[in-house]
């Protein structure tokens, strides 16, 4: 799932910001939870 999401922009500058989009899934997922 996590990878999946990151994988959808995964060219070039979006590449670079992998590590904050795996920060942003995670956070979504704890906003879930805790929801």
């Amino acid at each position: 799932l996590l990878s999946s999401v990151c994988r959808a922009g995964e060219d070039g500058a979006s590449r670079q910001s992998a590590g904050s989009c795996i920060k942003e899934v995670r956070s979504r997922a704890h906003r879930a939870a805790s929801s």
